[in-house]
C-alpha cells in the first residue's frame, strides 16, 4: 500500500525482535531505520532492495553476517 512507499524513517530499537519479516523490504521508501538493541541474529537476503536507505543503526544485536544484498545499499553514510 501507501505506507510502504511513503514511510522514510522507522525505529524499532529496544523492542527484543529476533527477526524481521520478509515483507520489511516491501518498505521501499525507507531513508532511516534503527534497530539497535533486539536480537536479530540475522536480516533477510533481500535487505538490500531497501536502497533508499541512507542512515542505518544495527548496534546491539547478534547479527554475525550481512546478506549479500547488503551491497546494493549504496547510499549509507
Amino acid at each position: 500500500g501507501a505506507l510502504c512507499e511513503t514511510l522514510t524513517s522507522l525505529d524499532l530499537s529496544d523492542n527484543q525482535l529476533e527477526a524481521l519479516p520478509d515483507s520489511f523490504t516491501s518498505l521501499k521508501g525507507l531513508k532511516k531505520l534503527q534497530l539497535a538493541n533486539n536480537r536479530l541474529s540475522k536480516l533477510c537476503e533481500g535487505f538490500g532492495e531497501l536502497v533508499h536507505l541512507e542512515s542505518l543503526s544495527l548496534k546491539k544485536n547478534k547479527l554475525s553476517a550481512l546478506p549479500d544484498s547488503f551491497s546494493q545499499l549504496h547510499k549509507l553514510a
